[in-house]
């Protein structure tokens, strides 16, 4: 085996490194909105049972649980702040 050919096994392996990262991009991106959506609905139920203490009503709609699967957190905490103001 000369140098060209080695070049060129190399550049194939880091060409298939590259499809496979490609294809497993959106898996790893859906499974993180799928893990904060299920936390964002969480975060919703418990709000909304401790709101009803203060005289905060949280409706669980599919606006409310988009908003916190893709900001998490911070969608919640806005989710909140929206729903004091408005």
């Amino acid at each position: 085996m000369d140098a060209a050919q080695a070049l060129i096994y190399v550049f194939f392996i880091l060409i298939a490194i590259l499809a496979l990262s490609a294809l497993f991009t959106p898996i790893r991106l859906g499974l993180k909105l799928l893990i904060n959506s299920i936390f964002g609905f969480l975060g919703l139920v418990i709000a909304g049972v401790f709101g009803d203490f203060l005289g905060i009503t949280i409706t669980i709609n599919i606006l409310t649980i988009l908003l916190t699967a893709f900001l998490g957190i911070y969608g919640l905490i806005l989710t909140i702040i929206l729903n004091i103001f408005f």
